[in-house]
């Protein structure tokens, strides 16, 4: 069954403890914590530690904080939300290790406004599940993955609207559809996809970045129930849908699995069993990876471990795109 996406669109401070968003921590914030008292604070970002309560170590942290807010972290994007609510990132070690990161959560960038969701740093078992009975060779050997640093995640694939306040024309099979501007700009080579991302500052994902906030810290073949977290053969009826429709995954990802493949930075090569850090993939190539299977896919093609591969000049209907952001520059 389809989730609809709650709306996150507010305006964002430079710091978590101004609840109240007027670019201080002062009494207004002060009102707000005071009136959350003791319970989780749903959306209202009073839960400041994360510890699922409001108490008094929020206090403590709105009080040191007291004054003006500095100047944002992120000059290249609006801040949304800093802390992520546990109704939507649901595993608390990503709540815990998002919320230690000091940066804010849910970001939109000025260009293409574009939402992005911070990724924290830790490792995985990357390639084919473990049990997973409709794996493929190309998905093994399995082998561990670390990734040191933070990075911005776009929450859905690219919308057709987000591509065209950049590019000068809308590649897309379906730019015609009356809700066409939700859907994801598809039917793109990764050639032309780069383009969008040097005139944004965005980036692709590398293959070991995508996998990783698709699992979101699951381990099965999926991040949830097929049907609830994908637009695939069985209720996508060969079309693309609106992004943010479906379930979305720990991290708040939508769409990771089905919609449309997901272009990636990495050139295809074989795996290896040996442990990497932050992997970029091979130094040249002749086809670029692609993930997560589109709405025409089986579903054996929707899991968190497919790999695909594509021509860099290669175009699809069935073939979009993702951003990615570093956090720290």
């Amino acid at each position: 069954m389809a989730v609809a996406t709650v709306s996150l669109a507010i305006a964002g401070s430079a710091c978590r403890s101004d609840l109240v968003v007027d670019g201080a921590t002062n009494g207004l914030d002060l009102t707000a914590l005071l009136g959350a008292w003791g319970t989780d604070g749903g959306l209202s970002g009073c839960d400041i530690d994360g510890d699922g309560v409001v108490g008094g170590s929020d206090l403590t942290i709105l009080l040191g904080a007291w004054g003006d807010c500095p100047t944002s972290p992120l000059p290249w994007a609006e801040i949304l939300q800093w802390n992520p609510p546990a109704s939507i990132v649901t595993d608390p070690a990503i709540q815990s290790a998002v919320r230690s990161l000091d940066l804010p959560w849910l970001v939109r960038d000025w260009w293409a406004q574009i939402e992005l969701v911070l990724v924290p740093p830790g490792s995985f078992l990357m390639g084919r599940s473990i049990g997973d009975q409709e794996g493929y060779s190309s998905e093994l050997p399995r082998h561990w993955v670390t990734l040191t640093t933070p990075f911005y995640m776009g929450r859905t694939e690219v919308t057709q609207e987000q591509w065209s306040r950049v590019m000068p024309f809308n590649p897309s099979q379906s730019a015609s559809d009356p809700d066409a501007a939700t859907r994801p700009v598809e039917n793109l080579s990764w050639n032309l996809a780069q383009q969008f991302c040097m005139a944004t500052g965005m980036r692709f994902p590398t293959e070991a970045e995508w996998e990783y906030s698709c699992r979101a810290g699951t381990t099965g073949s999926r991040y949830g129930p097929l049907l609830d977290i994908a637009w695939y053969f069985d209720n996508a009826w060969q079309a693309t849908r609106p992004v943010g429709l479906q379930a979305p995954n720990a991290l708040g990802l939508h769409d990771s699995i089905g919609n449309v493949y997901e272009w990636v930075q990495d050139w295809y090569t074989p795996f290896t069993s040996d442990s990497v850090i932050d992997p970029t993939g091979a130094a040249d190539g002749f086809d670029k990876v692609i993930r997560g299977g589109n709405h025409g896919s089986g579903s054996n093609m929707c899991r968190s471990s497919r790999r695909g591969t594509n021509s860099p000049a290669g175009a699809s209907p069935g073939l979009g795109f993702r951003v990615a952001r570093n956090a720290l520059k």
